[in-house]
């Protein structure tokens, strides 16, 4: 799901996109398609987000975003994610990264 395009003007400048990837440990795909549905139509609101996929691969279920800036993600994924996510599983940040660039925190 893409909501704007990579490049974007928000307040404080010219922003460069990040790739944020969430690793949750112990959710099936079958979990993320019943809690998915109502965060996923909050997030198309979202002021910065930009793009949403999850997916399985060998080290368990991924959530991966492009969102114009971290703080973005930040205040959006503690407000709305983190409430919702059934028995609080271990979800953990694997990386940030500027788009075009190297790692941020």
């Amino acid at each position: 799901m893409c909501n704007r395009p990579l490049f974007g003007i928000h307040e404080g400048g010219i922003g460069m996109p990040v790739l944020i990837r969430h690793r949750a440990p112990g959710i099936t795909p079958a979990q993320y398609d019943e809690i998915s549905p109502p965060l996923l139509e909050e997030l198309k609101k979202e002021p910065g987000f930009v793009l949403h996929v999850a997916f399985e691969d060998a080290q368990g279920f991924c959530v991966a975003e492009i969102w114009e800036t971290k703080e973005q993600h930040d205040s959006y994924f503690n407000e709305k994610v983190v409430p919702n996510v059934p028995s609080k599983p271990n979800l953990t940040r694997s990386t940030t990264v500027g788009l075009f660039g190297g790692p941020q925190s």
